[in-house]
């Protein structure tokens, strides 16, 4: 396996981090180009809380078992899922 296509398959494992992501990078661009308005507030926290939601199903149905990414960068293991959901909990 080339190195491209072993980072093409860990990126599938990092999908909760690539969620959160891409989901504060749109919200960001979403506050700066969205008018005053008194539904700009309310609709921003429930997409932004949908991103969350979504980061925690992707992180639930990753598997467990130990991987290394990113030739060796980053590791996922069941120590590394334990301290995604404790700060991903309170974001919710």
């Amino acid at each position: 396996m080339t190195v491209t296509q072993f980072n093409i398959a860990s990126a599938a494992w990092f999908r909760p981090e690539l969620v959160l992501t891409a989901g504060v990078l749109l919200l960001m661009l979403l506050d700066l180009g969205w008018k005053k308005s008194r539904y700009r507030v309310p609709i921003l926290t429930i997409a932004a809380l949908a991103c969350v939601g979504v980061a925690a199903g992707c992180l639930a149905y990753q598997p467990v078992e130990s991987r290394v990414m990113f030739n060796g960068m980053i590791a996922s293991d069941r120590f590394a899922t334990f301290w995604k959901w404790l700060f991903l909990a309170p974001a919710g």
